[in-house]
């Protein structure tokens, strides 16, 4: 006698939809109903179709990728540190990536990840690796943790409720770099942060706010610029810092793209670096791109991209196996002395 989705349903004492979102892997399905359909679907042999045999075994061969963006250096190493330990430690899985391209609003952007992760969840994927730079809204969090799929996120910030999550501590590499500039007798810092609605970007001008405090310099508010991570907004930023009556003596940017603006203005108004001002950035794009000759040097922190791939991965098939002890990882950064920080004139 052939079995199909209604009797399915009849035997487990769940309704034909429970069974569907349980066989499509979309939808919330409370875990003890999810494994009634299970136990059933095992016991009687029931095969909709052949992918139905990688739902018996709970694989389909494939990890899901969820990028950024395929065309940033910070992104693209993040993605080749994922697909290098894939191969390394999974070589049967197969990377699904999916990019978040060109979105320009942070609520198109939330809307499509959310679109992305349902896609990936529909295909059954083994495992999802999420690295985004916005935070994951509550109803992908729900969503997720709803579907039994193990994930992992990359994000660097410290507030993520991602169980498994890879990132940097962006406040203490910002107090780090900002106190480097101190050392050397700056208290006129002024600084350019990302826009303030992502997390690593809040977190990044509070290490720098926090350096201040701790050697007991006022922050000015006209020292404080927020940019848009555009090499056009470094440009800008330089000039209304310089134009203000008390110009300061350092400038730090948040990401590197600004700071490489900054340095192209400076140039054309003839200002020596780090002479005249001092400069830094974060991100270390330049050295990811293996082409810091062909661009000014710049002081910078160094995201280790790469490794963040391969970290996720591992704590990605450490879930896959079972292993839920491994929770989040800490990678840490490293501090590119290029030369653009120098005791200021005055």
């Amino acid at each position: 006698m052939s079995i199909n989705l209604e009797d399915i349903a009849r035997l487990a004492g769940v309704s034909s939809a429970t069974v569907s979102r349980v066989i499509n892997n979309t939808g919330n399905v409370k875990p003890a109903n999810r494994e009634k359909v299970l136990r059933v679907i095992e016991e009687t042999h029931y095969s909709p179709n052949p992918s139905a045999q990688n739902l018996m075994k709970k694989t389909t061969n494939t990890i899901g990728v969820i990028i950024n963006s395929l065309v940033r250096d910070h992104w693209t190493h993040i993605l080749a540190g994922i697909d290098e330990r894939i191969v390394e430690l999974m070589p049967t899985q197969n990377a699904l990536v999916m990019s978040l391209g060109s979105s320009s609003t942070q609520e198109q952007r939330q809307n499509l990840l959310s679109q992305k992760l349902a896609l990936l969840l529909r295909k059954r994927c083994d495992g999802i690796i999420i690295a985004v730079s916005n935070r994951l809204s509550e109803k992908d969090l729900s969503t997720l943790n709803a579907s039994s799929v193990p994930y992992v996120v990359i994000q660097d910030f410290k507030g993520s409720a991602a169980p498994r999550r890879v990132g940097i501590d962006n406040t203490k590499a910002s107090v780090e770099l900002t106190e480097r500039a101190i050392r050397l007798g700056h208290e006129r810092i002024a600084y350019v942060s990302s826009p303030l609605y992502y997390d690593y970007a809040s977190e990044r001008r509070d290490g720098y706010l926090h350096a201040l405090k701790k050697s007991c310099i006022k922050p000015l508010p006209d020292y404080m610029v927020e940019g848009d991570n555009s090499f056009e907004c470094g440009s800008k930023s330089v000039l209304q810092l310089l134009s203000l009556p008390v110009k300061p003596t350092a400038i730090i940017f948040g990401t590197d793209r600004m700071a490489f603006g900054a340095i192209h203005q400076l140039n054309e108004m003839h200002l020596s670096i780090p002479e005249e001002i001092s400069i830094a950035g974060f991100d270390g794009i330049a050295e990811l791109g293996d082409y810091h000759s062909m661009v000014p040097p710049l002081n910078t922190v160094l995201q280790p991209a790469e490794q963040l791939g391969v970290a996720a991965v591992d704590l990605l098939y450490s879930a896959m196996n079972g292993d839920t002890s491994k929770q989040s990882l800490t990678i840490e950064t490293r501090f590119i002395d290029r030369h653009t920080f120098a005791v200021p004139r005055n």
